[in-house]
């Protein structure tokens, strides 16, 4: 690894916003505005409304899977290839926390309304 302290610095973002982000607004969604999951394999695996749980322990197999893609990559080619894994896990939380947030927004402007 050559340069740790970025490393470290994206995989923090990444289970920030990936980890805690996600799992937190999917959860209010779910638990207090009658939202669904909209991920596919999500609700494949666990149904349109998995508890907080569930999607905890989706997101540390996806990120213990990522870790392993990581390592895979840090002995095959190493820095800076292995930053792509961080910064994807990285944008799809960012995605997926938006997209979030977009439809906590609806949902509370639909309870307001009506």
């Amino acid at each position: 690894m050559a340069a740790p302290g970025i490393d470290l610095v994206l995989w923090g973002l990444a289970v920030l916003v990936f980890g805690v982000g996600d799992v937190v607004t999917t959860t209010v969604g779910i638990r207090y505005f009658g939202l669904k999951e909209t991920n596919p394999v999500v609700v494949r695996l666990m149904g349109p409304r998995p508890t907080a749980t569930e999607t905890v322990a989706f997101k540390v197999v996806v990120l213990g899977l990522a870790g392993a893609v990581y390592r895979g990559i840090e002995a095959l080619v190493g820095f800076p290839a292995t930053l792509l894994v961080p910064l994807l896990i990285l944008g799809v939380g960012i995605w997926a926390v938006q997209s979030n947030l977009f439809y906590l927004w609806l949902a509370h402007k639909r309870d307001t309304t009506d």
